[in-house]
């Protein structure tokens, strides 16, 4: 799945304001409930929690990856979020998170999601890849990134 083409400018926060996991959860459907990737809200929230109470998405290395597939997910879809301050997420590693990938996927789209969340999983592994994305800046950057990357 190609990632650029994912990018979405009213997904992405370089400066995002949040006091805890509910909080990101809460403002990521709300921004993509506004950007018409989900058709619910409150349903696509239930989702998201109830996937994280299964095993933590905090991956380690600062970053979280909270996803779900959904019927309330209108198209494939990520929410790029840079926190203004690091929240504890309950990572692998026991380290705050910094940068907030929120995924969506719609319920049918199960190839899709899996080849995505595994892109961007085997991506943050690279530390080049990593750093570049956690100190962009712009969306540009973001684009230049995922296109520089390819399908890896």
């Amino acid at each position: 799945m190609n990632l650029c083409s994912l990018v979405d400018n009213r997904l992405i926060s370089f400066d995002f304001a949040a006091g805890s996991k509910e909080d990101i959860i809460h403002k990521a459907a709300e921004m993509m409930l506004k950007a018409e990737k989900i058709s619910n809200k409150e349903k696509f929230i239930e989702e998201v929690f109830k996937r994280e109470e299964e095993f933590t998405t905090g991956v380690g290395m600062g970053v979280a990856i909270p996803h779900c597939r959904s019927a309330v997910v209108i198209q494939p879809c990520f929410a790029l979020l840079k926190l203004q301050t690091p929240l504890a997420w309950d990572s692998l590693d026991g380290e705050p998170v910094r940068y907030v990938i929120v995924l969506a996927a719609p319920e049918n789209a199960a190839n899709d999601f899996l080849n995505l969340l595994s892109t961007l999983s085997y991506n943050l592994m690279d530390d080049d890849f990593r750093a570049v994305l956690m100190n962009a800046s712009s969306i540009e950057e973001i684009k230049k990134l995922f296109t520089e990357r390819g399908e890896k």
